[in-house]
């Protein structure tokens, strides 16, 4: 062998050793290598690279390409990212892209590129080594999948929730945030949400910082909302702290436990109203009952005449501050009666007006709706507005009283349930109402006036509601105020009233009364007496029991009977009257009381009496109720 031929072989050894060499490095890489010729075919890889392209030696993949390999949906990416690295000469790192194995699974790949050179510069491949990162792949998204659901259901909360560093910088806001407050950008809290320069002071939120413990408050929103707050010291991964915010809406809460509260005034004012009311309407009886029966004399001159009515007037005015007491009382229903509210609202404002330098118009639809009400109710409701407006206007004005027919839906931004309504509108020129004593008109004993109770607007609120209405008010100060009022209307047209006599209705008969009240006993006995019938007497149920038993024993039965309702230590009006249908099924029995708003005397037929009379009452009432129960057929 020649010197050159042992140099020749001598080369080739070192070249297959140093191939060999190569080969083995590659190999020992724990990554998948490949290389490629300017063609973009395989010049060579490891044997981890052949068994993803599902070969058992790399040689099987020379002179191949990607296309070859079966990887039709990837190949024309990795051919460009090829393309890119060499017509660049730089390299490109960490490309995370799919691919799908023969045997058809799909993997994920973070794939590093470089272009191949000769010494003199010439690219002449392109070399590429990836990592099959498919677990961490899905773990990331699983990861991301997760924190995805967690921001979901952050976005979804009802309540805002914010994450705030040290420096007052908003990291996170949710949703609700967003929509209440705007877009954080990075901005610090008193930017975002109070448009401050400068962090507010006595700032409750960043006291955890200091605390280290939960802080919990409310807090009125720039949005006008009020929001139950908490806050508490959490860490970032890092070990920083941060602040976590989280507010709930608490506005219609806060609206509903105040009109709860207010419900709760009304009740306390009603227990006490009611014994108050009912001893003085038992007096209001003796007194109203005097008067009408001096009224009757025919003796009596005109002058006598007109004092007596002005006292009857003034008696009757009396009777309405005691309904108004009355009317708080919780559970009290309406003693409803079909009518038109035209007539009624045109009396009751045009005499509140009188005296006063406030004129009042009204305007009402001839086919307005009927309602089916406590005409003394909804009177008192309309004269304590007229009341109120003429306050709010002592040089002068009008109040304009008008109304319409209201057919609600479903979607109505009203606390009614849908149907039919009467809207009711009473609208002054006066000094209006400040915004902020809007919430609080319809509490009891508030008021701004210098002569007020603080009942008026209150007892208006609780009749409107008892009679399943609404009542809102909208006012400017230096304008004047009107109020809304919505109360449920029937299909039944109410006829209107026959006009009155003078001369109340006589009959005849025996009439037992149970009253409590020697002074309603007295004049009741004169009533009765004047309007034609006999009358016995009794103090209690057992009494009454006692002698209608006698009076039924011995052929002489009652015509009717008169039953005070509420007899304090003994037998009432309910039970009596529920002893007396044992005795006699067609028992004519009228029940009488001072509380005029007791469910009794809403629904007295329940509970088996033919007629009701409140106290105090005209002579002209009973005798209307006393023809009208005694001529019933049983």
């Amino acid at each position: 062998m020649s010197e050159s031929e042992r140099d020749v072989t001598e080369t080739t050894q070192r070249l297959e050793q140093s191939r060999s060499m190569l080969q083995l490095i590659i190999e020992s890489i724990p990554v998948r290598v490949f290389w490629k010729d300017k063609d973009l075919r395989y010049l060579g890889c490891n044997t981890l690279f052949a068994r993803d392209a599902g070969l058992s030696q790399p040689e099987q993949l020379l002179g191949k390409d990607d296309f070859a390999m079966g990887w039709k949906e990837q190949a024309e990416v990795y051919r460009a990212d090829d393309r890119q690295v060499m017509e660049s000469r730089r390299p490109k790192m960490n490309i995370v892209e799919p691919q799908t194995t023969p045997a058809g699974a799909k993997i994920w790949l973070n794939t590093s590129k470089v272009p191949l050179q000769t010494p003199d510069g010439e690219v002449f491949g392109v070399l590429g080594v990836y990592e099959d990162i498919t677990e961490r792949k899905q773990v990331e998204d699983a990861v991301a999948a997760e924190r995805q659901r967690f921001l979901s259901l952050l976005d979804a909360m009802p309540a805002y929730v914010g994450l705030m560093t040290p420096d007052y910088h908003v990291a996170f806001a949710n949703r609700f945030f967003r929509d209440q407050f705007g877009e954080p950008e990075g901005r610090r809290c008193y930017e975002y949400i109070f448009g401050r320069s400068e962090p507010c002071e006595n700032c409750q939120a960043f006291r955890v910082l200091e605390t280290e413990r939960p802080e919990e408050y409310e807090w009125l929103g720039p949005d006008g909302r009020t929001y139950q707050i908490c806050d508490q010291l959490v860490h970032d991964t890092d070990g920083s702290p941060l602040i976590l915010e989280m507010g709930i809406d608490i506005t219609e809460r806060k609206r509903a436990e105040s009109e709860r509260l207010q419900f709760s005034k009304l009740e306390s004012l009603g227990t006490l109203a009611g014994g108050i009311a009912h001893d003085f309407n038992n007096i209001l009886t003796a007194i109203l009952g005097n008067i009408g029966l001096a009224a009757l004399d025919d003796k009596i001159g005109l002058r006598v005449q007109d004092r007596l009515a002005q006292a009857e007037a003034a008696c009757l005015r009396a009777q309405a501050l005691s309904q108004q007491l009355l009317t708080f009382a919780k559970g009290g229903a309406p003693v409803k009666k079909l009518f038109s509210v035209t007539e009624l609202l045109t009396e009751s404002t045009a005499f509140s007006c009188v005296g006063s330098p406030v004129k009042c118009e009204t305007s009402f639809p001839d086919n307005l709706w009927s309602i089916e009400a406590d005409p003394g109710q909804i009177s008192q409701v309309f004269q304590n507005l007229t009341l109120n407006a003429i306050q709010a206007m002592p040089t002068g004005g009008t109040v304009k009283i008008w109304a319409e027919n209201l057919a609600l839906g479903t979607s109505i931004d009203l606390p009614l349930s849908p149907g039919k309504y009467i809207k009711l509108s009473v609208q002054d020129q006066g000094i209006g109402i400040p915004a902020e004593h809007l919430q609080r008109i319809f509490d009891p004993y508030f008021t701004t006036k210098q002569r007020g109770s603080g009942l008026g607007l209150a007892s208006a609120y609780a009749i409107i509601k008892k009679h399943h209405g609404h009542i809102a008010v909208e006012s400017e100060p230096g304008v004047g105020s009107t109020f809304f009022i919505y109360l449920p209307a029937v299909e039944q047209q109410a006829h209107p009233q026959p006009a009155k006599d003078r001369e109340p209705l006589v009959g005849k008969g025996k009439i037992l009364v149970m009253d409590d009240e020697e002074i309603v006993r007295e004049v009741l006995g004169r009533i009765l007496a004047r309007l034609g019938y006999e009358v016995e007497f009794a103090g209690d149920g057992g009494e009454a029991i006692e002698k209608f038993v006698q009076a039924h024993g011995s052929g002489q039965r009652f015509a009717g009977v008169i039953l005070d309702l509420t007899v304090p230590g003994a037998m009432g009006g309910k039970e009596t009257m529920a002893r007396l249908l044992e005795i006699d099924p067609g028992t004519k029995g009228i029940v009488s009381s001072g509380y005029a708003d007791d469910p009794i005397m809403a629904d007295f037929q329940k509970y088996g009496f033919s007629g009701v009379i409140a106290k105090p009452y005209k002579i002209s009432e009973l005798g209307k109720i006393l023809h009208a129960v005694i001529r019933e057929k049983p």
